[in-house]
C-alpha cells in the first residue's frame, strides 16, 4: 500500500501542519548527540480526544550507526516510551 503525506509550513509556527489533521501538530528535530545530517527526529503529537504523542527517527543514511539508535531508544526510554518499532528500508534513499 503506498501513501503520501503533505506538511505544510505554517508562518509564525514552531511546527508543520499536516494534510487532513489540522489539530496534529508535527516537529522536526535535528540530531543534537551525533553527525545532524546523518538523521532527523519527527515528534507528532494529537491532543484530544485520541492523545498522540509519537517519536520517529529517520536516517538520511541507508544505515544508521548502532549508537544513534541506542541513544534515541534511551533519550526517550527515560521519558516513558517503551514500544519501539523498527521497519525495514523498502525504497532507495532519496538524494
Amino acid at each position: 500500500m503506498r501513501s503520501s503525506t503533505t506538511y505544510t509550513v505554517l508562518p509564525g509556527r514552531n511546527y508543520v501542519q499536516v494534510e487532513g489533521q489540522p489539530q496534529r501538530q508535527t516537529f522536526l528535530w535535528g540530531g543534537a548527540q551525533h553527525n545532524e545530517s546523518d538523521y532527523i527526529i519527527v515528534q507528532a503529537t494529537d491532543p484530544a480526544p485520541a492523545t498522540l504523542d509519537v517519536y520517529m527517527l529517520y536516517g538520511r543514511v541507508k544505515v544508521l550507526p548502532d549508537d544513534v539508535i541506542k541513544d534515541f531508544r534511551e533519550i526517550f526510554a527515560c521519558q516513558g516510551k517503551t514500544a519501539f518499532v523498527r521497519l525495514p528500508q523498502t525504497q532507495e534513499l532519496c538524494s
